[in-house]
């Protein structure tokens, strides 16, 4: 197969995928531009800070972000627009820059070659995430959710530090619920509960979520992408993709090369995100 064979195919495949998912494009991590992309962390910086504004964002305003140099801006915005991850919006009330989609869906073959690119796409990413400086938020006030007395069942208490992180909706959902007051209702135990949230701020920009995804992820992949735009990290959308195939937790470790407790705190926080309890919770929710 020619050259010129093998762009026209890899095209059309990509135009399948696109429609499948819903994307306005699909790209190909065997393709040489794409990997210059998703191998360089300042034009995926560029990609996220793009994506991120509600308007299209200026050519200056870029520069005045201080990614990198603006000789380096101008080389990776050519780069990202000649392979159609963004577009000059000149219709626009201010003209700029607009990523083609909220998230990049990039299609990885089974070859060797292609997991090889996949993990060392991986490990950047995990390497620019740890990187990034974390600075506490202090408290406020409204930040307290909760400080009094619950009455809990033990069913209901083992359910509740089980699932800590939707604790809240757990509460709403005994408190709603009528109790009869007769011989048959349970025991129930009184529990002072005193739950605040906690957050931290990233000083520093995020990198664009790309979502790698296989031929066999494609219909699930889908599913996951409606749901979940915006909300999960790279990691945790393959995660996410790889339960909906049925995937165990073993499974999934050993698909990505990470310990199973690795990816047992990423099951939770997938969980936590999505306000589910369980697997099957979550199975419905992206299969009903």
């Amino acid at each position: 197969m020619s050259d010129d064979d093998a762009d026209g195919v890899r095209a059309e495949r990509n135009q399948l995928f696109a429609k499948r998912l819903d994307r306005n494009k699909v790209w190909s991590l065997d393709e040489p531009a794409v990997r210059e992309i998703l191998f360089d962390p300042m034009a995926l910086r560029l990609l996220d800070a793009i994506r991120r504004a509600p308007d299209p964002i200026p050519h200056a305003a870029l520069f005045d972000a201080e990614i990198a140099p603006p000789t380096e801006v101008t080389t990776r915005l050519q780069r990202l627009e000649s392979i159609g991850m963004i577009r000059f919006d000149r219709a626009a009330g201010v003209s700029g820059f607009t990523a083609v989609d909220r998230i990049i869906a990039v299609y990885c073959g089974d070859s060797p070659e292609s997991k090889a690119h996949y993990d060392r796409y991986r490990k950047m990413v995990t390497a620019f995430n740890q990187s990034l400086p974390v600075i506490p938020v202090d408290h406020e006030e409204d930040n307290l959710y909760t400080d009094r007395v619950h009455l809990f069942t033990d069913e209901e208490r083992d359910r509740v530090e089980e699932a800590i992180h939707r604790v809240l909706r757990e509460i709403c959902r005994v408190e709603d619920k009528p109790t009869a007051g007769g011989p048959d209702e349970p025991r129930r135990t009184p529990m002072r509960l005193s739950i605040r949230k906690s957050e931290v701020a990233v000083d520093g920009p995020l990198l664009a979520p790309v979502f790698l995804f296989r031929e066999s992820m494609v219909d699930s992949s889908k599913k996951i992408l409606d749901s979940m735009v915006d909300r999960l990290t790279p990691r945790q959308f393959e995660v996410a993709t790889l339960l909906v195939e049925g995937a165990t937790r073993a499974a999934i470790a050993s698909e990505l090369d990470v310990s199973e407790n690795t990816i047992k705190s990423t099951i939770r926080a997938i969980y936590k995100k999505l306000g589910v309890a369980s697997k099957a919770e979550f199975i419905r929710s992206m299969t009903g």
